[in-house]
């Protein structure tokens, strides 16, 4: 159950992380602030994702 548990979990972590990469390219091809709300928010979330990888290893 554990195993399966931290299979789902890293899957979710690279879905969301792939999706504000996604956000962060897609947002730099469009101008004005759509583009930039658009990098903002995937920048935001790649800060966070980081955040809660390196809070396991303080």
């Amino acid at each position: 159950m554990n195993f399966i548990k931290n299979i789902v979990c890293a899957t979710l972590k690279t879905v969301i992380l792939l999706v504000c990469f996604y956000l962060v390219v897609r947002g730099q091809r469009m101008v004005g602030y759509p583009g930039l709300s658009m990098m903002l928010t995937g920048l935001i979330g790649i800060l966070i994702f980081l955040y809660s990888y390196n809070k396991k290893y303080n």
